[in-house]
C-alpha cells in the first residue's frame, strides 16, 4: 500500500495534534514493513523531509495551500494525488479535509468537546461540525484516541460501531529517564522554578478549567504557603479568566507561556504536583506524560481522562473547585506511590501500539476500497 499521511500539522503545531502527528509517523517509521508512505507537507513552511526516517518515507513539501487546492479542485478537479501520484490511503490527522480522487480516506477526529458551546468559539464550533460530519460521511474509517471519545462519535452521529477505530496515544521514552540530579538543578536555576510548586500544562482555554484551577490554589495557599502555581502553555481562546483569577495571588502564580517540548520531562520532574482539571479532554496527554514521570497528578472525572490515567492518579468531579484543592493539598504532603505507580500505567502507552493500531485501520480502509 502506498499511505499519504497530512503532516502539516506537525509542522504548524508543537504540541497537541501536531505532537501526535510527528509521534506517530516515528512509530511508524521504527516498524519495518512493505508499506510507503507519503507526508503531504506545507508550503507556509516548506520544510525538508525529515531526515530521521527511512527511505520509504516519501515526502511533499511545496504543495499547495488548503484554500487554493480547493479552489483548484473545483475550478480543474485539483486533488492531493495530482501532486503526489497515486495513494491507497490517505490520513487526516487535524480537523481539516483535503480533496482527494480515489484514495481510501482515514480521519482522526481527537475528540467531541466543541460540542460543548462553551469550550470553543462559535465560528469554530460550525467548522468544526462540519468536518464530523463529512468524517461520518466519507471516511472509510474514522480513528479516535479514546474509548470515550469513540462513545461520543457513535451517540452523538450514530456512527456505526465497526467503522470507528481507537489508536490512544503513547508516552515517548525520555519522559521516563530520570535526569541526572546537576541538570535538574541546572534547569531549575535556568527558569527561576521555586523548590515547590504545583504544575499544569496545557493551553489556557475555557475546558482546560485553568481558571478553576487558580481558585483550587488559592484555597490552599494557607496550608501550604510556600507552594507556588506554574502554569506553562500557549493562550488560547477566552484565555482571560484564568489570568483574573490569578491577579490578586500576584507572583504565587506564574505563568511560563509556551514551553519548549524537548525540555517537558524537566519541567514534570521538577514539580510536586501535576494538575489536570479539565471539563473535557480526547485523551490526556499530558497527565499520562507527568505520570510516566513518576509525581504525583490529579485530574478531573472526565471519562477520557479516567481512561488515560487509571488508579494511578487521584480524580475529583469537574468544577469542584474544593475538591480539587483538598486533593493538590493530600499530594503535596504525601506523594503516595507515584513514583512506582505512575510509570507503570503510562508503560501501557507505548507509540509503538498507536502506530499498530493505525497500520490495522489503514489496511482495513484500502482493503475495503479496493
Amino acid at each position: 500500500m502506498r499511505i499519504g499521511i497530512d503532516y502539516r500539522p506537525a509542522l504548524l503545531k508543537e504540541s497537541g495534534i501536531g505532537r501526535y502527528t510527528r509521534e506517530l509517523v516515528r512509530a511508524l517509521a521504527e516498524r519495518a514493513g512493505s508499506e510507503s508512505f507519503l507526508l503531504y507537507g506545507s508550503l507556509r513552511r516548506p520544510h525538508p523531509r525529515p531526515s530521521d526516517l527511512p527511505g520509504r518515507f516519501a515526502w511533499c513539501g511545496g504543495v499547495f495551500p488548503a484554500r487554493l487546492l480547493f479552489l483548484l479542485h473545483r475550478c480543474a478537479g485539483m486533488t492531493v494525488e495530482s501532486r503526489v501520484g497515486g495513494l491507497d490511503v490517505f490520513h487526516q490527522t487535524d480537523f481539516t479535509f483535503l480533496p482527494l480522487r480515489r484514495a481510501a480516506r482515514v480521519a482522526t477526529i481527537h475528540d467531541l468537546a466543541f460540542e460543548e458551546g462553551r469550550f470553543h468559539e462559535p465560528r469554530a464550533v460550525a467548522a468544526l461540525r462540519r468536518v464530523v460530519r463529512r468524517a461520518v460521511e466519507e471516511c472509510a474509517l474514522v480513528l479516535t484516541v479514546s474509548e470515550a471519545s469513540a462513545r461520543d462519535l457513535r451517540d452523538r452521529h450514530a456512527l456505526e460501531p465497526g467503522r470507528v477505530r481507537v489508536t490512544p496515544l503513547g508516552v515517548d521514552a525520555r519522559f521516563f529517564q530520570a535526569p541526572a540530579p546537576a541538570a535538574l538543578d541546572a534547569f531549575r536555576l535556568r527558569h527561576a522554578l521555586p523548590a515547590r510548586f504545583i504544575l499544569f500544562v496545557g493551553t489556557l482555554e475555557p475546558r482546560k478549567n485553568v481558571d478553576g484551577l487558580v481558585r483550587a490554589f488559592a484555597r490552599l495557599r494557607a496550608a501550604v504557603p510556600d507552594v507556588t502555581l506554574v502554569i506553562a502553555g500557549r493562550r488560547g481562546w477566552m484565555f482571560e479568566p484564568a489570568l483574573r483569577a490569578a491577579e490578586p495571588l500576584g507572583r504565587a502564580v506564574r505563568f511560563l507561556g509556551h514551553f519548549p517540548d524537548a525540555e517537558l520531562p524537566l519541567l514534570y520532574r521538577a514539580a510536586s504536583v501535576f494538575a489536570y482539571p479539565s471539563h473535557a479532554e480526547g485523551f490526556g496527554l499530558p497527565a499520562l506524560e507527568a505520570l510516566a514521570c513518576g509525581i504525583p497528578v490529579v485530574t478531573s472525572r472526565a471519562p477520557a481522562l479516567v481512561e488515560t490515567v487509571g488508579e494511578a492518579a487521584e480524580r475529583v468531579p469537574s468544577g469542584d473547585d474544593e475538591a480539587l484543592a483538598e486533593a493538590l493539598l493530600r499530594r503535596l504532603r504525601d506523594p503516595g506511590d507515584a513514583a512506582t505507580a505512575g510509570p507503570a500505567r503510562a508503560r501501557a502507552f507505548p507509540w509503538s501500539r498507536t502506530a499498530e493500531a493505525t497500520l490495522r485501520a489503514y489496511a482495513e480502509a484500502g482493503a475495503a476500497a479496493a
